[in-house]
């Protein structure tokens, strides 16, 4: 393990997680404290799948604000088996880590949530397919929550609408809310 990043709000404030040596770029806790000041209430009670956890941090900041059920999705074994040590140590419910690459379960088995933070390695081209896995994961009416590269021009895909995109240092987080498809209607 190369550092620690901490929760920084709600019933599990303080907490540290873990950084891995598996090539993880966590949130930084500015990113973070102005992504879920964004979201506000809207994290309440909500079904969050974390896409890309990493150190769990996104997906489990969600969980100390009040999220019902967070699903955390790690490819690398070993960081997933932290973040399983992790829950278990701090003996929180409605968490599960997920060790599966992002691209075989979400928007596969993993879909319908209220609310999907999504912080891809920021190398990942997010292509139609992606965009499709994407939006079957976000439930109708839902929130994507993407980080990526501020340099990073992705075009707003079908079926989603940019509510705001801000800018901090080398990030860009984007809430794109998920419309009904026409298959929804």
């Amino acid at each position: 393990m190369t550092g620690r990043v901490r929760i920084t709000a709600g019933t599990l404030k303080g907490r540290w997680l873990k950084v891995p040596k598996s090539g993880v770029r966590p949130t930084s806790d500015r990113v973070k404290e102005a992504v879920f000041s964004a979201l506000g209430l809207e994290v309440q009670k909500a079904r969050v799948l974390d896409a890309f956890a990493g150190t769990g941090a996104l997906g489990l900041e969600a969980l100390s604000r009040g999220a019902a059920e967070v699903v955390l999705v790690e490819q690398h074994k070993p960081t997933a088996r932290a973040l399983a040590e992790v829950i278990d140590d701090w003996g929180v419910s409605g968490v599960e880590v997920v060790c599966a690459p992002a691209e075989k379960v979400v928007g596969g088995r993993l879909t319908g949530f209220d609310l999907v933070l999504a912080d891809p390695p920021y190398k990942l081209v997010l292509d139609d397919a992606w965009w499709a896995r994407l939006a079957h994961a976000v439930g109708e009416g839902g929130l994507l929550v993407l980080e990526r590269d501020r340099a990073t021009t992705d075009a707003v895909p079908a079926g989603f609408a940019l509510e705001r995109r801000k800018e901090y240092g080398q990030s860009q987080v984007s809430f794109l809310r998920r419309a009904p498809r026409a298959d929804d209607a």
